[in-house]
Formats: structure tokens, C-alpha cells, sequence
């Protein structure tokens, strides 16, 4: 018994169970994108220069003695005065799939509070450069200019520790790079952020 024990312990260790906690419902009227949601489903799709891209799933994998997750998306307070949203994705269009990650970065007051992140909720921010940026992993230290807009935007402290959720759409444009149609929707986990 003690022998099927110990044997049991050690399957058990060896074996993972992967969970998928990204949702994905295709647009009818954008082919290949997810539609645009509020409700969770850690996902942010656009198409890069008409080619579709999608973050990565956010993964929970169950193991012994414990789990561990990869997130599609980060949310940082970039300097004192901003705040950096990173999407960790690839095309989805089979075109070789290089991963990429596209961020947005946007001014807010100096010290800004979660009040003034929670705010953001129903607001258009124009990035010129000025006020904000995007950026492209591909493209080193090249800022891009945009919009992005927060359907939602929310952070509550729960239990010590932040936990939210953001959606909302964005486009972004580069000297040789389109991104139209962007689109987000996630769940943002005590821990996963640090604003």
C-alpha cells in the first residue's frame, strides 16, 4: 500500500492539468477578432497591417504541489505620472506567427490615485506623443500615435491586494505599421498588476 502510495504521489507530481481562462467569440463583422466585451474574457485582438493578432491565452496550469499562471496582459504604473497596458501576443493569420507584444502608455497626474485610474471608465485618450504612446516589440524604441478607449476601467482593493478589470477599444499607427480595430477585455487578478 505504502509502495502505491508513493507511486500515486509521483504520477501525480509528473502530470499538469492546463486550464484556458481566455474567451474567444469571433466578430461577424471583423474576421478572425474577438468581439467586443466586458465581461472577462482576457483576450485583445486587432488586426497589425490587416493581419489579425491576438494576445496569447492566459493559462492556469494545475500542478502538484501547487499552480502558475501566464497572463496575456500587464498593467503597471510606468512612471509616476503613467501607466504601461503590454498585450503579449502573435498573428493569427499563420504567417510564420512571430510572438509580439503591443503596449500603450498614458499620462495621468503625477502620483494619480486609483480614483483617477477608475475614472478612465467611458474616456477617450488621443496618444500624440505627447500625452501617451504605443509601442511595438518589433520596433525597439518607436513610438507610435493612437486612441484608446476604456469602456471600462476599474481597480478595487480587495483583501489587500488589487484586483480590476479593463475593456475598451484602441487603434495605433506607426511609420510602417497600421493597428486598426483593436479591441480588450480582461480580468485583472489580485497580483497581476501593479499600480
Amino acid at each position: 500500500m505504502k509502495q502505491f502510495l508513493i507511486l500515486f504521489v509521483l504520477v501525480l507530481s509528473l502530470s499538469a492539468c492546463k486550464k484556458n481562462l481566455s474567451v474567444f467569440w469571433e466578430d461577424d463583422d471583423a474576421r478572425d477578432l474577438a468581439i467586443f466585451s466586458d465581461t472577462g474574457n482576457n483576450i485583445m485582438s486587432c488586426y497589425v497591417n490587416g493581419n489579425p493578432f491576438s494576445t496569447l491565452p492566459r493559462n492556469i496550469t494545475y500542478s502538484f504541489p501547487g499552480s502558475y499562471s501566464n497572463y496575456e496582459v500587464e498593467v503597471n504604473r510606468h512612471q509616476l505620472d503613467s501607466v504601461s497596458v503590454k498585450w503579449h501576443g502573435r498573428k493569427t493569420d499563420n504567417s510564420g506567427n512571430p510572438e509580439e507584444s503591443i503596449t500603450v502608455v498614458f499620462y495621468l497626474n503625477k502620483n494619480f490615485t486609483i480614483g483617477e485610474f477608475n475614472a478612465l471608465s467611458g474616456q477617450r485618450l488621443k496618444l500624440d506623443g505627447n500625452n501617451g504612446y504605443f509601442l511595438m516589440k518589433s520596433k525597439g524604441d518607436a513610438k507610435g500615435t493612437g486612441n484608446i478607449y476604456f469602456h471600462k476601467a476599474e481597480v478595487n482593493f480587495v483583501n489587500g491586494k488589487y484586483e480590476g478589470s479593463i475593456a475598451g477599444l484602441f487603434d495605433a499607427r506607426f511609420p510602417d505599421v497600421k493597428i486598426t480595430k483593436g479591441r480588450f477585455d480582461h480580468y485583472l487578478p489580485q497580483g497581476i498588476f501593479g499600480l
